[in-house]
């Protein structure tokens, strides 16, 4: 999770950058190997690691799996700010 918040931070106010996108279809090293956007929690304290270190008004989008992207996952993902999923 550090790490998204990190390069998010490095990100925030760089001209051109007009929004965040965490790759939660990625493996989660450190739970064991699972994808982060397989377990709504952590696909929240991502978000909203991210959301925590960016200007308000950028853009952070959750990227999920199709087989995430509808589900209740994806609206748990969306909560922190609002500008994820639908």
């Amino acid at each position: 999770m550090e790490e998204f918040a990190e390069t998010a931070r490095q990100l925030n106010g760089r001209p051109g950058v007009v929004g965040i996108e965490a790759n939660l279809c990625c493996s989660n090293a450190a739970n064991r190997g699972l994808l982060f956007g397989g377990n709504p929690a952590t696909s929240y304290d991502v978000i909203a690691a991210v959301r925590e270190v960016v200007d308000p008004g950028l853009p952070v989008y959750a990227k999920l799996t199709p087989d995430t992207a509808r589900s209740p996952r994806s609206r748990l993902a969306s909560r922190p700010g609002r500008t994820a999923c639908p």
